[in-house]
């Protein structure tokens, strides 16, 4: 095998490497399988919600408790889990 021929199956091979990692990376998250960005899922659609999405005040308005109550949800149950070690 020559040099080139072996460059390119190396590149080849990395690249396969690369795009098999970010398809299992990018299904994981999906999935909440343990990344920290699903903590921050409120947040973000809350920021979307108010800032990408043009709602009205009122719309915002009959949002706000939803979220209210999400947020305190997920802050108990993070208290909970962090007391509990797990």
């Amino acid at each position: 095998m020559n040099r080139k021929a072996m460059f390119v199956g190396i590149v080849v091979l990395v690249a396969v490497g690369l795009v098999a990692a970010t398809i299992t990376s990018s299904i994981g998250q999906r999935q909440g399988t343990g990344t920290r960005g699903d903590m921050m899922y409120l947040e973000r659609t809350w920021t979307a919600v108010s800032f990408q999405l043009d709602c009205t005040s009122e719309q915002l308005a009959q949002l706000r408790p939803t979220y209210r109550r999400a947020l305190r949800a997920r802050d108990s149950s993070v208290k909970q889990a962090m007391q509990a070690q797990d």
